[in-house]
């Protein structure tokens, strides 16, 4: 099945970005990350990758198409602060 709302050409960051985010977000360990990108066989641009993932982050966190996690504030509070420290820049 294809969603026609999420099928488009775009740049390559967007896919892996997503599904960084959603592992982020299911908190799986932070290793994953890397794997992911040895396997995924095309140079990717980092920074564009980040901002990818912070802002599905931030969309499925408080935006439209929230995901129903049971997670307190606390925890969503750092997933945000994760996800604007991927949007900015800011990489610490």
């Amino acid at each position: 099945v294809i969603d026609p709302e999420f099928c488009w050409v775009g740049p390559r960051e967007w896919d892996p970005g997503v599904l960084i985010a959603h592992l982020m977000l299911s908190r799986q360990p932070a290793g994953a990350k890397p794997r992911l990108l040895a396997r995924y066989g095309q140079p990717v641009d980092a920074t564009l990758l980040d901002r990818v993932t912070g802002i599905e982050i931030m969309r499925r966190l408080i935006g439209v198409a929230q995901l129903p996690l049971a997670y307190g504030l606390d925890i969503r509070a750092a997933l945000l602060e994760t996800a604007r420290d991927l949007v900015v820049g800011d990489r610490a």
